[in-house]
């Protein structure tokens, strides 16, 4: 950890490394803009656990992360064989456009799947 690590300060590094604005934080979460930025800047000393986790689940990481309980940034991500889970950490810096097109792509591939029984 960071010496000067803090939930807001990880909120904010998490947010720029991945190019997303404070409004798109916001909107994933169901918040005002202006509530991001209070909890990058630890305004808000107490972050509610619902808050929390969806923050993380925004951001691609774990509340334990956010909260400084880890160093480990990675998800949370129980039950995952290891191809879903590499599959899940290739695909988190692509585009929201192209992750559907990656979505696609499996639908139409279980389809052939299932049309031959396979």
């Amino acid at each position: 950890m960071h010496e000067q690590d803090s939930t807001g300060a990880r909120i904010r590094r998490l947010r720029e490394e991945q190019g997303m604005t404070l409004q798109q934080v916001a909107q994933k979460v169901g918040v005002d803009k202006s509530t991001v930025l209070r909890y990058e800047n630890d305004t808000i000393a107490t972050v509610k656990q619902p808050v929390i986790a969806a923050i993380a689940a925004a951001l691609s990481t774990s509340a334990d992360y956010l909260l400084c309980r880890t160093d480990d940034p990675s998800p949370e991500l129980p039950g995952l064989d290891d191809f879903t889970y590499a599959l899940f950490n290739e695909t988190r810096p692509l585009t929201r456009e192209n992750r559907e097109k990656l979505l696609e792509m499996a639908r139409f591939f279980r389809q052939q799947q299932k049309e031959r029984g396979e």
